[in-house]
């Protein structure tokens, strides 16, 4: 359930991620979205083990970002409350993901972090391809287009960087895969 958003929570699946889970087969998610709370969760948790005050400011920036896209005012041609407030959360929250990634550069650089790269790395692209994808959040059009994007980047990122040579499944709808 915490996985993955709610239209791919079928029975099948749920076998499927059984049969993960069974085999201690490595699962690497790609897609990057305005989804669920726990994409907020996974932010907090993650960047948590080395700021805990950014990580809070994050999380409390990236769920109200959440709640403001789901609001229907937030579509409206016309100026808006919704729209302000959403532009100036963002506006924050692309600021800060921005200064924690600098962050990120010097841990990479110490020693004592050294066991951590692969974490701090992959920290790093989701908060890159948050920023990336949040220059088209009010823009539906764009928005589908710039997330297949990146999905194509984070899929050639993991083949090159985290898994190199080794065997990868990709699962994804067949609305993302039919593009060229």
């Amino acid at each position: 359930e915490k996985g993955i958003v709610q239209v791919w929570q079928t029975e099948s699946n749920i076998k499927l991620m059984n049969y993960i889970k069974e085999n201690n087969i490595k699962i690497v998610g790609i897609d990057n979205q305005i989804s669920t709370k726990y994409n907020s969760e996974y932010l907090k948790t993650a960047i948590n083990k080395y700021d805990k005050i950014t990580a809070e400011k994050i999380y409390c920036l990236d769920t109200t970002i959440n709640a403001l896209y789901f609001n229907k005012e937030l579509f409206k041609d016309e100026p808006n409350e919704t729209k302000s407030k959403f532009q100036k959360n963002k506006s924050e929250l692309v600021k800060i993901f921005s200064e924690f990634n600098l962050k990120i550069d010097s841990l990479l650089r110490q020693k004592n972090y050294s066991n951590s790269q692969s974490s701090l790395l992959t920290l790093k692209k989701v908060i890159q391809n948050k920023i990336y994808l949040s220059q088209t959040y009010l823009n539906i059009n764009k928005y589908g287009t710039q997330r297949d994007s990146i999905m194509t980047s984070n899929l050639k990122w993991i083949m090159d960087s985290l898994a190199p040579n080794k065997k990868i499944i990709v699962w994804a709808h067949n609305s993302h895969v039919s593009k060229t």
